[in-house]
């Protein structure tokens, strides 16, 4: 049963989209909001991180790799350059892969996706393993 501002909207042309379970999907409107408020609180996150950071308890990398994810499930271009970063960083990276067993759902999903792939030389031990002449 379609409420009086949406047998509107139907009239008018819009689309009414709704998902299996009979809810309406979201609009671009919320949909940019949820990105928007995502994209800052990784950022406040990732901030805390590195205030954090120099700490004894190593709070600080956990709450950086959380930033850095969060903000990697809404940035393709984000998640293409931390798997540049990170296999470029060998050290980091292995830190990274200790986290990530311990966080949850959209992060570690997020993290897994920015592994280095394992085929591809690490560039920032490209001259070690270079042979010699």
């Amino acid at each position: 049963m379609l409420c009086a501002a949406e047998r509107k909207r139907k009239r008018d042309g819009h689309r009414i989209e709704l998902h299996a379970t009979g809810r309406r999907a979201l609009s671009y409107s919320r949909i940019a909001m949820a990105i928007l408020l995502t994209r800052v609180t990784s950022m406040l996150i990732f901030a805390a991180g590195v205030v954090t950071f120099p700490l004894p308890i190593p709070i600080g990398l956990l709450l950086m790799a959380i930033g850095l994810a969060l903000m990697a499930s809404t940035s393709p271009s984000l998640l293409r350059r931390l798997q540049r970063f990170r296999s470029r960083h060998p050290r980091l990276n292995r830190g990274l892969e200790r986290i990530e067993p311990k966080l949850f759902g959209r992060l570690q999903d997020t993290l897994r996706r920015s592994r280095p792939e394992r085929g591809a030389p690490e560039l920032g031990n490209a001259a070690a393993g270079s042979p010699e002449h």
